[in-house]
């Protein structure tokens, strides 16, 4: 967990000059109505931080994420584009989507090709889906209701699955194809 500008800019260190995968946390599932409550940073292998948008360290990490020499990737990025437009940020340095290469690599056998699924049919792996972290019906917490911890935990867990998509999909995607996603 980053809470400050030094710690993101130590998480940002240490995770090196290659493609960092971003994972969001979005309070809500429709894009034009939802708030943002964090963004996990990974590069796979496990290693993950997270910087909440409460957090000292916010605009240390919203310089990076306007930077386009900084290669970044994600799985379903315009769901983070639409709330941090809304902000005035424009993330940039975008180098690719494991969405966009799931849909190009399997478009329709892994319908809709949400994170959680996805993971678990290329690479085996379980991710326990919103229900499960943040509970159903009136029972339901928003993303901000949980602890930092547990927060952090799942968005990281998420942004590594993005992470390991993203080195085992990509090969196997036209880069003009994916462009044009």
């Amino acid at each position: 967990i980053c809470e400050n500008a030094d710690d993101v800019q130590a998480a940002l260190l240490r995770l090196g000059d290659g493609v960092v995968t971003l994972h969001p946390l979005l309070e809500d599932p429709a894009p034009v109505r939802c708030a943002l409550t964090g963004i996990a940073l990974s590069v796979g292998g496990g290693d993950a931080c997270y910087v909440a948008m409460a957090s000292a360290g916010w605009e240390t990490l919203v310089t990076w994420l306007g930077d386009d020499t900084l290669p970044k990737q994600g799985h379903d990025l315009v769901a983070l584009m639409v709330p941090l437009q809304r902000m005035g940020i424009t993330l940039r340095g975008i180098a690719g989507d494991s969405a966009c290469a799931s849909h190009l690599t399997q478009p329709s056998n892994w319908a809709p090709h949400d994170l959680v699924q996805v993971a678990k049919l290329a690479l085996g792996r379980a991710l326990p889906d919103d229900e499960e972290v943040r509970g159903t019906g009136k029972a339901r917490k928003p993303w901000s209701g949980l602890s930092l911890t547990k927060a952090s935990e799942v968005a990281g867990q998420r942004a590594d699955a993005s992470a390991a998509l993203w080195a085992q999909l990509s090969p196997n995607v036209e880069p003009a194809l994916l462009e044009e996603y």
